[in-house]
């Protein structure tokens, strides 16, 4: 009789090996982070990793927005006053386009691309005048279209 490999010398399950703090790991992306990410960083137009508030009060006003909606808008996202913020940040104040309707918008989506709606990735103008982002759709379109098997919903 062969010992069997991953046992302890008293024939038990030998416990697992810890990885080291450095090891590498895998974690699926949330959809709703990817979501956000791709918003962040087609505000910030310049890929510098930071949404500044000429890029921000670009957005907004390209939609129809005014200077002094953009500089309230950007007061809340600027909270240590250093003119910018980084994609991260602005990231996590992109509202979740899903709210209570998850399972429904992600059918509707799918839907879409099945019948042939665009998937393109967000670039350009993506906010509306109020800073929200102005057709959600198409970003999840774009996400759900070209990174469904590696996203949690």
């Amino acid at each position: 009789m062969h010992p069997i490999a991953n046992t302890s010398p008293a024939g038990r399950p030998a416990a697992p090996e810890k990885q080291p703090a450095d090891a590498p790991s895998v974690v699926p992306a949330k959809f709703l982070d990817m979501y956000r990410g791709a918003i962040a960083a087609a505000v910030d137009a310049d890929g510098d990793g930071q949404v500044s508030e000429a890029e921000y009060a670009r957005q907004l006003m390209h939609a129809g927005g005014s200077a002094q909606a953009a500089q309230d808008g950007w007061k809340s996202f600027d909270t240590d006053g250093d003119g910018r913020v980084s994609t991260e940040e602005f990231a996590k104040s992109v509202a979740d386009p899903f709210g209570n309707e998850r399972d429904a918008l992600l059918r509707r989506i799918l839907d879409e691309l099945r019948t042939g709606q665009g998937a393109v990735q967000p670039k350009g103008y993506v906010l509306d005048a109020s800073g929200k982002v102005a057709d959600p759709h198409a970003a999840l379109r774009y996400l759900a279209a070209n990174f469904s098997g590696n996203m949690q919903y």
